[in-house]
């Protein structure tokens, strides 16, 4: 027999005793029994991989897809809290453009399940939005990705300021000013970035600060005050039993938020 092993390579071999070995790995030779141990390690691990992988893909279809149930469901809170339902509605996205999870540019796009009302004494409004993208070359399918947004009003309007975690290369692609709150501990993870300095120190005041330290995490719920509003929002379809526990959260951000920012 050849002295030439190929790696990675398996067959039966008889050594100088007569013992038999099946697989030869470089110039090492294993017995039977190493063998089925080495070769059963293989096929579990790449079992795993591959269980892996469907896992993936049957949990992204879960989060794309919503039940008729929960469908149903937006509309039916809508009515038992007396609040205002349409199943969709075009321009709300335009004056929400520039900041992620909306385009630079918007005009007359469709959301769905826009909802309108009060809470706890606030205005507040919430929808689905769908960002639609078409791959390049050889993946040209159309894939879309959902948000469910949520805002509710402050008491006065400051210039847009944007609280969310630590990004990649927040001082060129922000979107605007990145403003130190002189809070060590928040600053070390988070970000706020607004187009007027003077105003987002007065809004990223310690109150504010503190409670998103030990409150939901940026990472999963940023924030954004425009418009007279803060909005927050989420990856994800829009879901009935997400609604209440983010306009708690908003209107919890809105408590801790400093008289003087609205001034």
């Amino acid at each position: 027999m050849s002295g030439n092993w190929t790696s990675g390579r398996t067959f039966a071999e008889h050594g100088p005793n007569g013992k038999k070995f099946t697989l030869v790995v470089g110039n090492k030779r294993y017995p039977r029994r190493v063998a089925a141990l080495v070769m059963g390690g293989v096929v579990v691990v790449m079992g795993g991989f591959f269980a892996s992988v469907l896992g993936l893909i049957y949990w992204g279809k879960q989060v794309d897809a919503r039940s008729a149930g929960e469908e149903a469901g937006l509309a039916q809170l809508a009515r038992e809290h007396g609040w205002s339902y349409e199943p969709s509605r075009s321009g709300v996205v335009d004056r929400l453009e520039g900041v992620e999870p909306f385009p630079d540019v918007s005009t007359g796009l469709l959301v769905s399940d826009y909802t309108h009302g009060r809470y706890k004494g606030r205005e507040f409004r919430y929808f689905e939005y769908e960002d639609e993208s078409t791959g390049t070359g050889a993946d040209s399918r159309e894939t879309s990705e959902y948000y469910a947004v949520f805002a509710v009003s402050t008491p006065g309007e400051v210039p847009r300021t944007v609280f969310r975690e630590e990004g990649f290369l927040d001082s060129v692609f922000g979107g605007g000013k990145i403003v130190a709150t002189g809070d060590a501990e928040f600053d070390a993870d988070n970000r706020v970035i607004a187009e007027d300095r003077a105003a987002a120190k007065q809004l990223a005041a310690p109150g504010l600060t503190r409670y998103l330290l030990h409150g939901p995490a940026l990472q999963d719920r940023p924030l954004r005050f425009e418009n007279g509003e803060v909005l927050t929002w989420h990856e994800e379809r829009l879901r009935p039993r997400d609604v209440l526990r983010k306009l708690d959260y908003l209107s919890r951000v809105v408590d801790h938020s400093p008289a003087r920012a609205w001034q």
